[in-house]
């Protein structure tokens, strides 16, 4: 297992996610919408994600182990003009998550295996070293679109995030658009993640257990990989969703 350094984060929170049928959609939005507040109209989230030469941080989701990280860039509706590299790190099911706003010539730095810049910014200082040592390339672009809704108290958040996608092996993230996507083959089910801080109210969570059922495990990321049909190391990867 490989050391995860732990920093002071922006965000942490407790994450629960829940794969649901799609018939669900439209009557759980609805619920939600009228017992939480809505953060914003739908959105469209895409991410390029980042990994080692050995794809370890896949084989740590696929291995189950407990406390992992991830690296990736981030973009919001195919806009450029805001970009962010976030590191989002698991223990169990408790997230934290530390974003930097960086420019385009720096996220082609990154992408280009260029990773010094980083060490000038606080928080991401190891980074530099970790990912250049540990040959961190580009791997996967997961797109999905996203309706959110939070209540103004334990930082809850509830999303719903609908049409899971990829773009193949197109890694750049700025050309992509939305006739570059395909549909995940989860594209029947969407991705319900519910985080909040200290507890969730109880209303909330009889709401969730009517519609949701069990947790689940799904890596947005990981699916992606399958999807893509992503050659790993290791033979035949189960992977888990």
């Amino acid at each position: 297992m490989r050391a995860v350094i732990l920093i002071n984060s922006k965000i942490t929170r407790i994450e629960n996610k829940y794969l649901v049928d799609k018939s669900n959609l439209f009557l759980l939005e609805e619920i939600l919408r009228s017992a939480m507040i809505e953060d914003r109209k739908t959105y469209t989230v895409s991410s390029l994600y980042f990994d080692s030469i050995y794809d370890d941080d896949l084989k740590e989701k696929l291995d189950g182990i407990l406390l992992r990280e991830k690296y990736r860039i981030r973009i919001y509706d195919y806009n450029y003009e805001t970009i962010k590299f976030e590191v989002k790190r698991k223990n169990n099911n408790v997230i934290s998550k530390d974003s930097v706003i960086i420019t385009r010539d720096q996220a082609d730095l990154l992408t280009n295996a260029e990773y010094d810049f980083l060490a000038e910014s606080e928080g991401f200082e190891y980074l530099a070293e970790f990912m250049a040592n540990n040959v961190y390339r580009p791997k996967t672009i997961v797109t999905y679109d996203r309706t959110a809704f939070y209540l103004p108290f334990n930082d809850i958040r509830i999303t719903l995030d609908v049409d899971l996608r990829t773009s193949g092996f197109d890694l750049d993230l700025f050309s992509v658009s939305e006739a570059d996507n395909f549909l995940s083959v989860k594209s029947d089910y969407f991705i319900l993640e519910v985080k909040f801080s200290d507890y969730l109210p109880d209303f909330l969570a009889r709401i969730i257990e009517s519609y949701a059922g069990s947790r689940s495990a799904l890596s947005k990321y990981a699916a992606s990989r399958n999807d893509n049909n992503t050659e790993i190391l290791d033979d035949d990867p189960v992977f888990v969703y």
